[in-house]
């Protein structure tokens, strides 16, 4: 039986693509990303799905960039129902672009212009 040796581990895989929303919401009980809305769309590498409400799709969020600007947990982000651009950093990335608050990996969220 061959053995083909892989270069990518799991938690090294980047996430990223796009989505539509109201509004986010960073939940300091499960660490998790929500995306609001009634008219929510979700189009990410790993996920594709639309909808109307709360969604969660990204597991746990350790550090949060929205339009360059560093959230809090518990924070709630209006958005302007426009295309977003997503981007889940792997833990390597994070740690040399925002040093050792974002160790555990950074998702960065961007307006798409």
């Amino acid at each position: 039986m061959e053995h083909i040796q892989s270069d990518t581990k799991p938690t090294s895989k980047k996430i990223f693509g796009t989505f539509y929303a109201s509004e986010l919401f960073w939940s300091a009980e499960n660490n998790e990303l929500y995306v609001r809305g009634s008219h929510v769309k979700v189009s990410l590498n790993t996920q594709k799905f639309t909808g109307s409400g709360q969604f969660s799709f990204l597991n746990k969020v350790s550090y949060l960039v929205v339009n360059r600007t560093p959230m809090n947990l518990n924070d709630t982000i209006p958005l302007s129902d426009k295309k977003y651009s997503l981007v889940k950093l792997t833990q390597e990335e994070a740690l040399k672009k925002y040093g050792d608050t974002a160790r555990m990996g950074a998702v960065e969220i961007t307006l798409d212009e």
